[in-house]
């Protein structure tokens, strides 16, 4: 809201029914003007490796563009005409009536997938549409625990966190989407939790098990199962969310983590380290 102007926005990955074996890889951000006439601006500044590749960006269709660099392929698009800026970046400005909507789709593709297996070029009505699946897709999710009582939106919104942080192709769940937020501004402990720990993710199985959502809870326990090679001897305590052991740690030089952090770390050290608490939990 301002200036006697008020919008809504929608921000959201993509949901639907089979998304594990299917995901749509694709985040969507949807404005809305709702009262007054508002002048937006767009700017696409897509960043691959931590900042450190600047895409080939390919004009595909009139209105579709992709973003390519190393082994990842971004597809751009919104409903509005977007400009080139130099090499690396994407413009455009457009004006919303009331009741009018603009539309901006990030799609993620293998890049050797670019010319034979594109999906179709989003449009509104499109975007719309699975913003509806989104929602209704997580209202199911969300209506499976009998809870009772003013706490229960509190203790959902907390199982959607854990939900959003598990990896569906293995069941694995993340202990953080984030890599280099330091324990303290301008700290050096910032470590990359985008990875699965035994401990803490029996924590949040048995919060999900109690609660009802027992298909994350056998979806992790298969997870281990598989990783572990089926033998407890070959367990350790941190994975990739694919099951990937060698988790080596590097440290990206030239590259600025939180408020100047450094180092910025990727990998974790942890993956060689043996907690046997992680035993007893089990």
């Amino acid at each position: 809201e301002s200036g006697g102007t008020r919008a809504r926005m929608h921000d959201f990955f993509a949901m639907r029914t089979g998304g594990a074996q299917r995901p749509l890889r694709q985040l969507l951000r949807i404005v809305e003007s709702i009262e007054g006439e508002m002048e937006l601006s767009i700017h696409i500044s897509p960043r691959f490796d931590f900042g450190q590749v600047r895409p080939w960006i390919r004009r595909l269709e009139t209105d579709l563009y992709a973003a390519i660099g190393s082994n990842d392929t971004l597809l751009l698009w919104t409903d509005t005409e977007l400009e080139l800026v130099g090499k690396h970046d994407l413009v455009a400005t457009t004006t919303l009536a009331p009741g009018e909507r603009l539309h901006v789709s990030i799609q993620f593709l293998a890049p050797e997938h670019l010319d034979s297996q594109r999906p179709g070029t989003p449009d509104g009505r499109t975007c719309d549409q699975r913003l509806k699946e989104t929602l209704q897709w997580w209202r199911n999710w969300s209506s499976k625990p009998d809870l009772k009582g003013s706490t229960r939106p509190r203790i959902v919104r907390s199982a959607i966190v854990l939900k959003a942080l598990t990896y569906a192709p293995t069941g694995a769940i993340a202990a953080a989407p984030t890599t280099s937020l330091p324990e303290a501004p301008g700290g050096e402990r910032n470590w990359d939790y985008r990875f699965s720990w035994i401990r803490d993710s029996f924590f949040t199985v048995r919060s999900l098990a109690e609660l009802g959502f027992t298909a994350e809870a056998n979806g992790f326990r298969h997870f281990i199962e598989r990783t572990a090679a089926g033998d407890a001897e070959d367990l350790q305590i941190v994975y990739a969310i694919d099951g990937e052991r060698r988790l080596t740690e590097i440290i990206l030089e030239g590259v600025h983590g939180y408020r100047g952090a450094r180092p910025v770390r990727i990998g974790n050290h942890a993956s060689e380290q043996s907690q046997l608490d992680v035993y007893g939990e089990l």
